[in-house]
């Protein structure tokens, strides 16, 4: 039998189901008691995490054996990658996210709308259903939640840039951006400063597309 990745980090693998997380988290005397309950707070938010993504697998893994879909509603989601992650390291999964819709046609959920927690002033993606399940929060607290997303944002890579949109300079207009790893419609739109030191807008600019935008 062929091996299949887990897409699980050591961590996960050992905290990541109830037989394996320990009861209690101890930190050393040495540190100040506001130190002990800052370490202990992160631990158990690293813990529950830990258990999402593991309850995250294995729904996956009944999904593609089932034939229907059932709604998620929980307020907060975990989203698979298309393909692969960005790079080894990063786990298979992306967030907690904000669910902020379901898409549906003939009654059948296709989508959802889910908004990147680590993000705040980014817009709403839409993913595909087959591609997002519920995270159970355990104990965490909505504050906690974001702070988990956005200690989870890693780096990004740049597909492509595909448009512009906006009037003015280069520099006064966004442009929409392809990630690495990612379907198109999960492309964001990122102001100039972002993206000046970036090949990927030198090449952008030289395109055919974006003399058609004036640039």
């Amino acid at each position: 039998m062929p091996r299949q990745p887990t897409r699980l980090s050591p961590a996960e693998k050992l905290f990541g189901s109830n037989m394996a997380v320990p009861e209690k988290l101890y930190v050393t005397e040495n540190s100040t008691a506001a130190a002990r309950t800052s370490h202990l707070l992160a631990a158990e938010a690293a813990t529950q995490l830990a258990k999402a993504r593991v309850l995250a697998m294995r729904e996956d893994a009944l999904a593609k054996a089932s034939t229907t879909r059932t709604e998620i509603l929980s307020r907060f989601v975990l989203v698979k990658y298309p393909s692969r992650p960005p790079n080894k390291l990063s786990p298979g999964w992306r967030g907690p996210m904000r669910r902020v819709s379901s898409v549906k046609q003939s009654g059948v959920v296709v989508a959802y709308m889910v908004k990147d927690l680590g993000q705040p002033g980014a817009e709403p993606i839409r993913v595909d259903a087959s591609r997002v399940r519920k995270f159970v929060p355990g104990t965490l607290s909505e504050e906690q939640i974001k702070q988990v997303a956005a200690a989870g944002v890693e780096e990004w890579y740049i597909d492509r840039i595909s448009k512009s949109r906006g009037t003015g300079s280069v520099s006064k207009r966004e442009y929409l951006v392809h990630w690495q790893g990612f379907e198109d419609s999960e492309a964001t739109w990122e102001p100039y400063r972002s993206l000046r030191d970036a090949a990927a807008l030198d090449d952008f600019l030289s395109s055919a597309q974006a003399k058609s935008e004036g640039l």
